[in-house]
């Protein structure tokens, strides 16, 4: 038994990219919708609760020029299956069948790690794919390139390994179950070494990942063995929903906020609250098994609900991808008051801009005296109308708690705070010298002239540096930077503190400190240069024991390889955070050379 549990995950993992199954001859029902139609999405039902999927593949010429920069990692990384199957091979024969199935694996991915050879073992690079819960329990659905080869790759898998994966039947539907109850048997007869089950077989409701191929698809589910009889008809597509809107709800979404088809998502959590707090028969089955038979108060479920409302639904988008950009959204819409009150804390100091030179640009921008505030309302309206669901009891004394915290004095500056802002043109190496970084930084505060003229009372050296609003930076002296060979100026601004780290760095303050704020709601800003960050988190690295560098060397070198290819590609990166008119807003952008 203390092999089965790898076991059943590598056949896990290697199903989930193989697939299996039997083709199916039935054409799926397309509905058509604005941005294009994907066949999966009929499997949904209307009530899911969450929902993400593709109305439309990637455009080919997109994949062809991403392959094309990615090939120099494919290399390293083909490279590496070369190297892990020497390894492997080497040690001779074994009866480890984990072993076994990856080097099966290895030897199936060998010279096919490109578009031809993907496309030759069944895979699709433009698929059309949903993802989404029939009650509360995820299923993936993948569409495949050509279910035989897949089905044939399974096969050969089986033979390479000598692992027979457990096969079923349902109402004529073959599928296969991965759980531990269908190793069990299998383990005990090939001689456990302990000869137990670890104690755990037969005890609680137990889950199993389910898979099989229809209409030309891969389908993947986690649901408990018991329920089969009920979801087991919805997964192998015998039964169809009546009606499903999830076509609907992603064309919707991508109306309302200008997505692209490629991919979007959905978790409602008033849907979600909904299915656990009105389960189903499987769901509160389950529920029950589990010890947890305790039916919720009418109180219970109103102030659950009322929590669930501050922030009921989240979605995500495509919002660009050609050739050189993948762009992603990500929005927490939440009540009116929770926004008015978010609206309150952005500062609006400068963000970065659009197009940035540096190698890591940042801005994190909020009002740290408002945010104090409204922790403090909030937690006190909870403190004295604390929750009468026995459930809320952990949230109630959490509110206490940080009651007790935020009637704490605070310093000034922390108090003051409005935001901070560093653009660094170069990173300091794994050694983390200071004297290396060079870059400028703003730390922005209500009244910059009253914390310098606090700081020029305390610290020595501080009462010779002439900091006015507007005057030219100044030479911060040796003895205050401690830091021998680091060259630093400062300077302040009507609302904020600077300072330049390097030498000539100064020229570019004033500039820096005068920029206008941003009236975009953004509270973080972040942007940087990909390859330059890859190098500085791999120097980080360089800690690392010998005897980890040696065990690890031939993953290491090929990781490195990949890296370095990778960095030949990769251009910027960027994120972005705000606070809008109907709640939080994430954008992530990726370039590339």
């Amino acid at each position: 038994m203390k092999q089965m549990r790898l076991t059943t995950l590598l056949i896990t993992a290697a199903l989930t990219v193989s697939g299996c199954g039997e083709t199916q001859d039935n054409a799926p029902v397309v509905q058509v919708v604005p941005g294009g139609n994907n066949p999966l999405l009929k499997h949904v039902p209307a009530d899911s609760p969450y929902l993400a999927g593709n109305l439309a593949p990637i455009p080919d010429n997109v994949i062809d020029r991403f392959l094309e920069r990615a090939q120099p990692v494919l290399d390293a990384l083909q490279d590496g299956l070369t190297s892990a199957r020497a390894d492997l091979s080497s040690q001779g024969d074994s009866e480890d069948q984990g072993k076994k199935l990856v080097l099966a694996l290895l030897d199936e991915l060998d010279g096919n790690l490109n578009r031809t050879g993907m496309e030759s073992l069944g895979f699709s690079l433009q698929p059309h794919a949903v993802f989404y819960a029939d009650s509360a329990f995820p299923i993936v659905r993948i569409e495949l390139a050509d279910a035989k080869a897949v089905t044939d790759l399974l096969q050969r898998l089986q033979d390479k390994s000598g692992i027979t994966i457990p096969k079923h039947e349902f109402q004529g539907k073959s599928y296969w179950r991965l759980s531990e109850q269908d190793f069990h048997a299998h383990d005990v007869s090939h001689g456990d070494s302990d000869g137990d089950s670890d104690g755990d077989f037969d005890s609680g409701p137990r889950g199993g990942a389910y898979l099989a191929i229809q209409d030309g698809h891969l389908a993947m589910g986690i649901f408990p063995v018991s329920a089969e009889n009920e979801l087991l008809a919805a997964f192998l597509g015998i039964e169809i929903p009546q009606s499903s809107d999830a076509a609907q709800r992603l064309a919707s979404i991508n109306q309302q906020y200008g997505y692209q088809p490629y991919m979007t998502g959905v978790l409602d959590m008033r849907m979600l609250a909904d299915v656990f707090m009105n389960p189903g028969p499987v769901l509160l089955s389950l529920i029950n098994d589990a010890g947890h038979r305790d039916a919720l108060s009418e109180q219970c479920r109103a102030e659950i609900n009322g929590i669930i409302e501050q922030a009921p639904r989240i979605i995500m988008g495509t919002t660009e991808i050609n050739a050189d950009v993948i762009a992603t959204q990500y929005r927490v819409e939440t009540a009116p008051s929770l926004t008015q009150e978010l609206l309150a804390l952005v500062s609006g100091i400068p963000a970065i801009p659009a197009i940035s030179k540096s190698v890591v640009e940042l801005a994190l921008g909020i009002k740290v005296g408002a945010l104090r505030d409204m922790l403090r309302e909030r937690a006190s309206a909870l403190a004295e109308m604390p929750y009468k669901c026995e459930k809320l009891n952990r949230l109630n004394e959490g509110a206490q708690q940080l009651l007790t915290q935020l009637n704490q004095p605070i310093p000034p500056l922390v108090n003051n705070f409005l935001g901070v802002r560093a653009s660094l043109n170069k990173l300091p190496t794994g050694k983390m010298l200071p004297e290396e970084a060079s870059g400028l930084l703003a730390i922005h505060v209500d009244k910059p002239e009253m914390f310098v003229g606090m700081a020029q009372m305390f610290l020595p050296g501080m009462a010779e540096l002439d900091l006015r609003p507007g005057s030219p930076p100044v030479a911060v002296p040796a003895d205050l930077l401690k830091t021998p060979g680091l060259v630093a100026f400062a300077a302040i601004s009507k609302n904020a503190i600077g300072l330049s780290l390097g030498a000539g760095e100064e020229a570019g303050l004033p500039e820096y400190l005068s920029r206008q704020g941003s009236e975009d709601g953004t509270i973080l800003a972040v942007e940087y240069d990909s390859g330059a960050y890859m190098h500085f988190t791999r120097n980080m690295s360089d800690h690392m024991s010998v005897e980890v560098k040696a065990q690890h060397a031939s993953i290491g070198a090929v990781a490195e390889a990949a890296q370095e290819a990778y960095k030949a590609m990769a251009g910027r990166n960027q994120l972005r955070v705000r606070f809008v008119s109907d709640g939080i807003v994430l954008d992530n952008k990726m370039t590339f050379k």
